[in-house]
């Protein structure tokens, strides 16, 4: 769970491209994350919109008041250009804009936070660290920092000084540049135990009860039920592991041992496929056409071909191309043969074939990286008869089989050489509370706890009627 602030805690950049447009979302962690890239993306603290450093400035100004303490500029300006000087050289190094707005306001926000809460946590008696604590705080700090140190080693090393100066001279530049300090990194993990202490200290009088639960599973249900209308989108969901909570009719779980086809004969297949599709696009729009009695436009000084010989071209065409693939299939097949004859031999020696047996041939013979990671590899593949979501040889062999245990013939498509094992019926409709409610009273409850912090923190905010003067804050 995280309960740092947003603006201080480094930045990770999400990067989504789809045909049109590119986008960056930023979402942030640990500000000391940060660091760790300074060597990575040269920082540059002269940028648009950076606080004007001026020794003549009074970084003792107060930026923001509240009972029990004050935030002033020289506590908050490093903070926020290092910040700001990172989301500028995003903007340069992606070349699009990315957004500053609210950082300043955010970075002073989150340090009365800070403030607030360590007062709260003395208040309360719990702002001492156990030994405990204190080991781990130590290690973590000497962690993050020593990360920092090595993103800029290579850099220094070029100068050809002894270990003991490049680590002088690194730290120098921390401090000195990116105003890093290891005991800067401390006092943050310190701020994080403390506001750690704190949540538990709240979350001790956070219960769930059982209809909170139920209704949670009900509305889950009725989401999924909702959502999985669409069989895509189910589909998707299950391959990617996500936890459902309703089931759609017909479904059957399979497993798959696959023999690959190399690259270079993945696609000659996947070229020839796409040119059956074409063709068969071609002569659905002609046989349209021809059935809604159009007839082509003349074109003068060009020779005019009837939609009938379009029509009978373009079958030529697709049957050449259906004979190729066809052809090709069984040549790359007849090389995989010797294996497949070899799998067959241990499925057809072993009359009990167990879905463990079939697991561990599909260990030992599989090439598929599907069976190999989860949740393919525990759950298997989940297929109907209307399924979107695989080959339809795929889809037509797994629906074939008759009886669970049952083993296909091998078969081949795009990708290879397939043997599937039908594993399971999946039940349809809601799956049983018993198997989720313990899971599901963990996520109540973290979402209840959550809420509850989030609410006595911002209690606690108002109860220090904070005011903000930023008017020292200029920037430049």
């Amino acid at each position: 769970m995280e309960l740092r602030n947003p603006a201080i805690r480094g930045i990770i950049i999400v990067i989504a491209f789809n045909r049109y447009e590119r986008e960056i979302y930023i979402m942030t962690r640990r500000f000391i994350k940060l660091m760790a890239l300074v060597c990575v993306i040269a920082l540059t603290l002269t940028g648009c919109n950076l606080i004007r450093v001026d020794e003549k400035a009074d970084l003792a100004s107060v930026v923001a008041s509240f009972k029990g303490g004050t935030v002033t500029k020289g506590e908050v300006i490093d903070t926020y250009n290092n910040t700001l000087a990172y989301y500028n050289n995003l903007s340069a190094y992606y070349g699009v804009q990315v957004s500053t707005d609210g950082v300043l306001e955010n970075v002073v926000e989150h340090k009365v936070r800070e403030k607030v809460l360590a007062n709260k946590a003395q208040e309360l008696g719990i702002a001492a660290l156990s030994e405990e604590q204190e080991t781990a705080v130590k290690e973590e700090s000497d962690t993050e920092f020593e990360d920092a140190v090595q993103s800029c080693w290579s850099q220094y090393a070029e100068e050809g000084l002894t270990d003991e100066e490049i680590r002088a001279a690194i730290e120098k530049y921390l401090a000195d540049d990116r105003h890093v300090t290891k005991q800067m990194v401390i006092d943050e993990h310190v701020q994080e135990q403390i506001e750690s202490n704190l949540t538990q200290y709240v979350y001790a009088g956070v219960k769930v009860l059982p209809e909170e639960i139920q209704d949670k599973f009900n509305e889950l249900v009725a989401a999924d039920e909702s959502s999985y209308a669409d069989i895509a989108a189910f589909e998707n969901a299950v391959t990617n592991g996500t936890k459902i909570y309703w089931m759609p009719e017909g479904y059957r779980t399979v497993k798959q041992i696959l023999l690959l086809f190399t690259d270079e004969q993945r696609e000659v297949l996947s070229d020839l496929k796409a040119k059956i599709t074409n063709a068969e696009t071609s002569i659905d729009e002609i046989t349209s056409k021809i059935e809604a009695g159009e007839v082509p436009e003349e074109v003068e000084g060009e020779e005019t071909v009837s939609y009938e010989d379009q029509l009978a071209a373009l079958k030529e065409e697709l049957e050449g191309y259906k004979t190729d693939l066809t052809a090709e299939t069984e040549k790359y097949a007849a090389e995989l043969q010797e294996r497949v004859d070899e799998i067959l031999a241990k499925i057809s020696e072993d009359e009990d074939l167990t879905d463990e047996d079939f697991d561990a041939l599909v260990a030992e013979y599989g090439e598929d990286n599907g069976m190999k990671t989860e949740p393919g590899m525990t759950q298997g593949y989940y297929v109907s008869a209307n399924s979107t979501v695989w080959l339809k040889e795929f889809t037509d062999a797994s629906m074939a089989l008759k009886e669970i245990g049952d083993v296909s013939e091998p078969f081949t498509s795009i990708y290879g050489v397939h043997i599937v094992r039908y594993y399971s019926d999946v039940p349809a409709g809601a799956v049983s509370y018993d198997s989720v409610s313990s899971d599901l009273e963990t996520e109540v409850l973290t979402e209840k706890q959550q809420k509850e912090f989030d609410d006595q923190v911002a209690a606690w905010i108002t109860e220090a009627d904070v005011k903000y003067d930023y008017s020292s804050m200029a920037q430049g």
